[in-house]
């Protein structure tokens, strides 16, 4: 969902100051309420400490919430008990409190229930406390009985000090008044001389944002102001018109608001940031403008999160986002890090934004990020390595040379020994590095890659994280090299992530099914029967049936590939029981898990022999088959027409497997084939009755039938539309229906071309002898000679 963060920019003066941040509706809906979500007052536990979080004591509050904060830093399973009891809305309540040291305790204690635990998360939000850790870093002091806006017309005039008059708005708890005074007036009561020298007191916190200070719009009404500021400040108001003395605690408040919230947004659930409202996109800039690093780490902190689509990563780039982070490049290592991931998630996959930041600096900006790779520090080099791939993944005209390349190959490797965090996401990069990219896998394999995640591998125990990581990394190196495939096997890496597929991780065993699929892809160890045998296939099977539908759906890819099957083995995966798992596949309401359930029973019959197929046909029937080719989703309907094709391929006893239960299967073809758009469903469609009209003569009538039905009029028929298809698979697949009805052999082969010649296809195949086409024309000569032995008119 998108929470607008930020209210109008015109506020009415005399509603100042503003009430206590509570949720809002726009706010606070992030995730639903919670049984534990309940208010401070409703706590009751026979801990003493919840009773101390609601007392109406500060001091004891102040040290309870400290307390709670003590106990749950890293420590997962008190985080939970707490949330469990309601610790958290109790907690959250403090940040309306008055007392800035009770406000720092409270938000440092919700930051840390946030912190790595989605659940603490879901709390921290559904308590409240998001929009009051907004409101500690927007709204202006409430504990005042009154506060000032200082209406200046003049900017410079008020930098200058100039005595010219100005309007000053008082706000108290019981009216307003309106008063003119002297800018010297002014100035003495905010700490500055009327020389407009800043009271060196303050300076530091306080110089920097009066001088930024910048009125848009001042307008009287009915005698009450409306006033626009600058939101580069809004979060800075308090501390500007407070007095020495008081802007260390406003710090600190600061501080621990925005880190908190930085908690918050390194989770999933955190609220999405609407980037194209105008308020929020300046307050974006004014964080990342800070010199606090939890500031700037906050505005890095939204962009990552929430920056997820083309126009976001554009409107971002128009903004000057992009100019603001790359200054951070050269701040703090925090704030490094910060920019490093930031810059990658605007530029992913979006090639005007890689432009727009290889061309900051004169290009020094891209020279910063190499360089950074370099860094002493693991993670710096990995945020560096990624922000490259972004920039090489998103387009060809940058970093395509192989030094780089061959770089952050190596850079990536050796990061793999970090023991921590790093060597965790370390794989991850490397997949996104060689993914789909020949060159880059033959230079991972040159530098050893196989061997150092077999290394990895054989470590134990390992991380659910780090050996997920592993693994799909070895999926994307075997997925296009043999050479790769066959170091895989050698090493007899097979068996470690055979072992995988019964982790008790989801995401590890979705990950070895993805490896298995792409191992598997090697016609040469199929052919040896290298995958099918009960050690691979029984647990493959076992996995068909897993509580985690991405399982299901990767196990399916796997078998895909591993029935593909050049030898009889196939007998085995029946054994497990195999077949019957993918037929009720078939039925699944999830249309991604019948996709692969067909697509494996249509490879299963590939080249199969005749028991096999009669195998399947019997679990599979007639009927069901008929649904699938008329499924909702079009990629079902091409798949199950695919898999009729390969049921119908072969001899004749094959072909009959159309006409069962009074050929409800070639009538359902007919039906998609008349009204279906997609060309992939054409293609598989005249293959399919192109193998039925190899059959006997019997078969060939059935297609004529089904190709020109004699209450239609042949000159419209799909038939003709396909032969002039501007796709040449489908002009191919078509014309080889005309080669098999007209095969001269065919007792009945001179009538049905007396038909096809009255339809107008024996003049769409004549021209077609010349098609642009090396394949149709082959195929259209073919024809024609076929039809000429019968005479040529």
């Amino acid at each position: 969902m998108t929470t607008k963060l930020w209210v109008s920019v015109s506020s009415v003066l005399h509603q100042l100051p503003p009430p206590s941040p509570s949720p809002s509706p726009s706010t606070s809906a992030a995730s639903m309420p919670t049984p534990y979500a309940s208010s401070a007052k409703g706590l009751s536990s026979s801990d003493p400490i919840l009773d101390r979080l609601a007392s109406s004591d500060g001091a004891v509050k102040f040290r309870a919430i400290r307390e709670v904060k003590n106990h749950i830093i890293g420590n997962r399973t008190k985080k939970l008990s707490y949330i469990k009891l309601g610790a958290v809305p109790a907690v959250a309540a403090a940040l309306a409190d008055s007392n800035p040291n009770l406000i720092v305790q409270s938000a440092a204690a919700l930051g840390s229930f946030a912190c790595g635990v989605d659940a603490g998360v879901r709390a921290v939000l559904d308590a409240g406390a998001f929009p009051r850790l907004i409101g500690l870093l927007s709204a202006p002091d409430e504990k005042n009985s009154y506060w000032y806006l200082l209406l200046l017309r003049n900017h410079e005039e008020f930098q200058k000090g100039s005595p010219s008059r100005i309007v000053l708005h008082k706000i108290c708890s019981d009216g307003d008044s309106n008063a003119e005074v002297s800018t010297r007036e002014k100035l003495t009561l905010h700490g500055v001389s009327s020389e407009g020298k800043m009271n060196k007191a303050v300076e530091m916190s306080r110089g920097l944002l009066l001088c930024q200070l910048r009125i848009l719009d001042v307008k009287a009404a009915k005698k009450k102001f409306y006033i626009s500021f600058s939101l580069s400040l809004r979060f800075r108001i308090r501390t500007m018109w407070r007095g020495n003395g008081k802007g260390e605690k406003d710090e600190a408040v600061l501080d621990a608001a925005a880190r908190s919230l930085r908690m918050i947004y390194q989770s999933k659930l955190a609220p999405k940031y609407d980037f194209f409202q105008e308020e929020n996109m300046q307050f974006l800039l004014s964080l990342l403008k800070s010199e606090n690093e939890n500031l700037t780490g906050l505005g890095a902190g939204i962009v990552i999160h929430s920056c997820k689509t083309i126009g976001e990563q554009n409107i971002l780039c128009q903004a000057g986002v992009l100019e603001k982070l790359t200054s951070l490049l050269d701040g703090s290592l925090s704030q490094r890090d910060a920019s490093l991931e930031s810059l990658a998630a605007i530029i992913r996959d979006n090639p005007a934004a890689v432009s727009n930041f290889v061309e900051l600096r004169c290009g020094r900006a891209l020279h910063s990020v190499t360089e950074l790779t370099k860094d002493k520090y693991p993670r710096t080099r990995l945020l560096a390595c990624l922000c490259l791939i972004s920039v090489k993944n998103s387009s060809t005209c940058y970093l395509q040379d192989i030094g780089i390349k061959t770089k952050l190959v190596y850079i990536l490797l050796e990061l793999l020994d970090d023991s921590g965090q790093v060597g965790d996401e370390a794989s991850f990069a490397f997949s996104s590095l060689i993914a789909e990219k020949e060159d880059l896998q033959k230079l991972a394999f040159e530098a050893n890659a196989i061997n150092k995640f077999n290394c990895l591998l054989q470590k134990h125990p390992i991380q659910p994280k780090r050996l997920e990581g592993v693994l799909l990394a070895l999926a994307d190196l075997c997925s296009k090299l043999e050479c790769c495939r066959s170091s895989f096997l050698s090493l007899q890496v097979l068996n470690l992530v055979i072992d995988a597929l019964t982790h008790e991780d989801a995401r590890v065993r979705t990950a070895a099914c993805i490896c298995l699929r792409s191992v598997s892809r090697s016609i040469k160890n199929l052919s040896a029967g290298r995958f099918m045998n009960e050690r691979v296939v029984l647990p493959l099977v076992r996995l068909l049936s897993d509580l985690s539908t991405s399982v299901q759906v990767a196990a399916l890819g796997a078998i895909s590939n591993i029935v593909v099957d050049f030898l009889p083995h196939k007998s085995i995966f029946v054994q497990c029981g195999g077949v019957k798992e993918l037929v009720q596949l078939t039925k699944s309401m999830d249309s991604s898990l019948r996709l692969n359930a067909v697509w494996a029973l249509r490879n299963m019959v590939f080249l199969a022999d005749t028991i096999c197929k009669e195998g399947v046909f019997v679990e599979l029937t007639a009927s069901s088959m008929a649904s699938l080719i008329c499924d909702p989703e079009p990629s079902v309907q091409e798949q199950a027409l695919a898999l009729v094709r390969n049921f119908v391929d072969g001899c004749l006893y094959s072909v009959e497997h159309a006409f069962a239960e009074d050929g409800i299967i070639l009538d359902a073809v007919g039906r998609q084939l008349q009204k279906s758009s997609k060309i992939e469903i054409g293609i598989q469609g005249m293959y399919i009755l192109s193998n039925i009209a190899s059959g006997n003569e019997f078969h060939k009538e059935a297609v004529m039938q089904l190709l020109f039905p004699q209450d239609e009029n042949g000159s419209h028929s799909f038939f003709e539309q396909f032969l002039q298809s501007p796709d040449s698979r489908l002009r191919t697949a078509a014309v080889w229906v005309v080669i098999n009805l007209t095969f001269p052999s065919s007792p009945g082969a001179f009538g049905r071309i007396v038909n096809l010649r009255s339809f107008g296809i024996v003049s769409r195949i004549k021209k077609m002898v010349n098609d642009s086409c090396m394949d149709v024309k082959l195929r259209a000569r073919l024809a024609l000679g076929q039809i000429i032995t019968f005479g040529d008119s």
